[in-house]
């Protein structure tokens, strides 16, 4: 089969701060991990993007307020997925128009970083 893969990018932020209250945050925990399952599990390759590229941090609060939740725990798992957030490639230089999914993934740091105008360009 030569048929290309599609291709979804799941955006994530790169803020790890809460303001100036010096509390962690950053993308949520389900708001990544359910959708990366519906993706893969529909064949669809996922590239994890964020504003400047790099590491994206996981909200900690998130990451306990569902502990339990199998999908999520799976994620947390995932190597390679867990790999990719550490080093998340600069949506400016993600090929945005050839992907078949663009996901805006959720948490507090987006607050931040996605309302920056140069993110939404």
């Amino acid at each position: 089969n030569n048929k290309p893969s599609m291709k979804a990018i799941i955006v994530v932020t790169n803020h790890g701060e809460l303001g100036g209250t010096g509390a962690q945050t950053g993308w949520y925990l389900p708001e990544v991990a359910h959708p990366h399952a519906v993706f893969t599990e529909a064949g669809l390759d996922v590239i994890f993007a964020s504003p400047r590229g790099g590491l994206a941090p996981v909200d900690p609060s998130s990451v306990s307020a569902f502990a339990a939740d199998a999908v999520c725990q799976r994620f947390q798992e995932n190597e390679a997925a867990q790999s990719a957030l550490k080093e998340t490639v600069a949506l400016a230089a993600v090929p945005v128009e050839r992907a078949d999914v663009l996901f805006l993934a959720g948490g507090h740091g987006t607050m931040f970083d996605f309302t920056d105008p140069s993110v939404a360009a």
